[in-house]
């Protein structure tokens, strides 16, 4: 689309490229139309993570993801959460499962209008609303100062939309947690989102809700409920 509009533009004009995040898709369109540009950066993306905490929680199967987001989102210091999910069927499908458990929660993704997201979006910042499942589409530009939490409940495909998810929590020198939620599967998204923040995200077990098969990843001590890696030994 975009290519579309600009073969209908004159040549002489002066373009210009916003973006919250820049992938390679996005970066090949930005080759394309713009000619010699200046790269304008607000924040790098170390900075965006300097007052979050990260955390990592493997996964058996949807079942035991289910159980660990209803024990995360019961935590008494969250005060609002944002849940990242891949789908949009997948952010309506949780949206209403945790409001049928009691959670104040809902949807926010591309299949809604502009009247319902902004409906949903006025909730959450009034405070009518705990939780906002999304998808990384629909989370785009927002700016809420009482986002304690971020889950993501489905890794995202890229490692710059994972920073770009945590950044919204931890905003204006806040302090924020990021949960992420991991199965055997995701190793390799792990490892991408891993060498592009230059961090390792450290796993944790809660007691009762431990993974049945052990994951072995290079270099990945587990936490039990805040315990560190090198006490692992009395788990």
């Amino acid at each position: 689309d975009i290519k579309q509009i600009a073969s209908r533009l004159p040549q002489n004009r002066q373009t210009v490229l916003f973006s919250a995040t820049l992938d390679p898709a996005i970066e090949k369109i930005a080759a394309q139309l713009l000619n010699a540009p200046k790269r304008i950066q607000i924040a790098d993306r170390q900075t965006k993570l300097d007052h979050i905490e990260q955390r990592l929680h493997y996964v058996d199967d949807l079942m035991h993801k289910n159980k660990l987001l209803d024990h995360v989102l019961r935590d008494a210091g969250l005060k609002q959460a944002i849940v990242f999910t891949a789908t949009k069927r997948n952010a309506d499908l949780i949206a209403d499962n945790l409001y049928a458990d009691g959670h104040t929660a809902a949807a926010l993704h591309g299949d809604m209008n502009q009247r319902e997201r902004n409906r949903t979006l006025t909730k959450l910042r009034k405070g009518d609303l705990r939780i906002l499942v999304a998808t990384d589409v629909a989370a785009r530009g927002i700016d809420i100062s009482d986002i304690t939490h971020v889950i993501n409940f489905d890794l995202p495909k890229f490692a710059e939309d994972y920073v770009h998810r945590i950044g919204r929590t931890g905003r204006a020198g806040a302090t924020g947690i990021a949960v992420s939620f991991a199965s055997s599967k995701d190793s390799i998204h792990l490892k991408r989102i891993e060498r592009y923040t230059g961090h390792p995200i450290a796993s944790h077990i809660i007691p009762g809700l431990e993974p049945r098969s052990k994951v072995s990843r290079h270099n990945d001590g587990h936490k039990k409920s805040g315990t560190p890696a090198h006490r692992k030994g009395k788990h």
